[in-house]
């Protein structure tokens, strides 16, 4: 990325897309971690709950024909 801003600062070509993968290091307390991983706990009872809700619908409309 800052090889990017020097090039464009410098009125050099800027590529069109650019590949690569962005890091972080996050530092959390105790307490943090457990509420975040009790929400995601609960995103994940709610996405499973509602795939298996759509699993339901799709069944009984296949069953209906």
């Amino acid at each position: 990325m800052p090889a990017l801003a020097k090039m464009a600062q410098s009125g050099g070509k800027v590529p069109d897309a650019i590949n690569g993968r962005l890091a972080c290091r996050v530092v959390l307390g105790l307490d943090a971690t457990v509420q975040l991983t009790r929400q995601l706990e609960q995103l994940l009872r709610n996405v499973q709950a509602r795939v298996q809700q759509a699993a339901s619908v799709a069944k009984d409309a296949s069953s209906s024909k």
